[in-house]
């Protein structure tokens, strides 16, 4: 059984890294028919459902493993990023509030506060909410080979709300890899990485310095 578990539990983190969320939720969920009381298990079975925007389901098992495993940062942040992503911004910023008081990364904590600002009042988070839907639009045009109108769309997500860093980072990879303009890459790049410390962002900026110094 163990083995099985230890399998299943590499396919679905996999799928889950290629955002391949429906096929990582199928492989969680084997796991949690198999054993339901694997803690460790509710958590990535709720990322894969929040992928989804299958939030109702996601937030009862991320509440389930708060309760079970107690009060932490990274619980915290991700209910913070759900509820976020999700709409709800009175909730979002209650546990963004938490997860900022146990952060000691600066530019999470740049994040935070920045978003706490976002989420008090109805104005400012309209406009987040409408962020996410750019930035939606923008993915699905470059899977349509849209790339010049998916970067005006990325740039308009960014312009709602500048702490949108997966636009930032979608701007910067268009600039570097479709329109081969380093320097606004880079500058992008640089936008994405005051707010999170995601080492993918770090390697793109790497990429990009790199590329700037070969030329």
């Amino acid at each position: 059984m163990g083995i099985i578990i230890n399998v299943l539990r590499r396919l679905g983190l996999r799928h889950l890294l290629k955002h391949d969320y429906l096929k990582a939720e199928s492989y969680f969920r084997k796991i949690y028919d198999k054993k339901p009381e694997r803690r460790e298990n509710w958590y990535y079975l709720a990322m894969a459902l929040m992928g989804q925007k299958r939030y109702e389901e996601a937030e009862k098992l991320f509440l389930a493993e708060l309760r079970e495993a107690g009060e932490g940062y990274f619980r915290f942040r991700t209910l913070g990023d759900m509820y976020y992503l999700w709409g709800k911004g009175e909730q979002a910023a209650a546990y963004y509030k938490k997860a900022l008081e146990l952060c000691d990364t600066p530019q999470e904590q740049k994040l935070f506060r920045e978003r706490i600002k976002l989420c008090s009042s109805e104005k400012s988070f309209e406009n987040v909410k409408m962020s996410h839907q750019a930035f939606e639009e923008g993915n699905s045009l470059i899977s349509q080979g849209k790339e010049e109108k998916a970067l005006e769309v990325f740039q308009r997500a960014v312009e709602l709300d500048h702490t949108n860093f997966n636009a930032w980072n979608n701007i910067g990879t268009l600039y570097h890899i479709n329109f081969s303009d380093s320097q606004k890459a880079l500058e992008a790049f640089s936008q994405a990485a005051e707010y999170t410390s995601l080492p993918s962002i770090t390697a793109n900026m790497q990429q990009v310095i790199r590329s700037m110094e070969k030329q």
